[in-house]
């Protein structure tokens, strides 16, 4: 099988070492390549993201190395757009996509479409409750809050990593009750 993941928007391998979480993050595809599965990982990194990680089966896909990166968060967003046609040979060949987090889904459901692939959308935690505890602008919580339904409604499958999130979830979006799992994040 070939799993295609999308990074977190605007993460890297580097901000992933920097921040202690590189080997724990990518232990659960390795344990996937090991069993001979082919893992494709999309960064939103530069080329230095392909001195952070060589593992069998395992291919990093640094998006600034083929797009150019603006100082500009909302250019970034709007780049985005554009990864599917960039790494279209890539998500042709795989058999799924996944999200590694909700900000960052938009590009895989795109790809889903444009591919006819199945996604796994994985929610490491819940992306709009964040945002509502940590913003009061009524404006920007209703475009997470929207961001996030499309996320859930288009998913295939949802992995969450608590109940709580799960609750959260299927009392906010009803289109997402037949989708969502608990599936607890990885602890060594």
């Amino acid at each position: 099988m070939k799993v295609f993941v999308f990074f977190t928007f605007d993460v890297s391998l580097k901000v992933w070492s920097d921040k202690g979480l590189l080997e724990r993050e990518l232990c659960l595809y390795e344990n996937y390549a090991d069993c001979g599965h082919e893992i494709f990982l999309l960064t939103y990194g530069f080329t230095d993201d392909l001195l952070y990680y060589n593992y069998p089966n395992i291919t990093v896909l640094p998006v600034y190395s083929r797009i150019p990166c603006s100082n500009f968060l909302f250019l970034r967003f709007l780049a985005s757009f554009l990864i599917p046609l960039l790494f279209s040979s890539y998500l042709k060949s795989s058999d799924v996509i996944k999200t590694n987090q909700t900000w960052g889904a938009h590009v895989a459901i795109i790809s889903k479409f444009l591919f006819n692939k199945p996604l796994l959308a994985r929610s490491g935690y819940d992306f709009y409750q964040f945002f509502k505890e940590k913003s009061n602008n009524l404006f920007f919580r209703s475009l997470v809050f929207v961001y996030s339904s499309f996320t859930f409604k288009f998913a295939d499958k949802v992995h969450v990593s608590t109940q709580r999130e799960k609750d959260s979830i299927l009392s906010l979006y009803n289109h997402a009750t037949k989708s969502v799992s608990v599936v607890p994040n990885w602890i060594d």
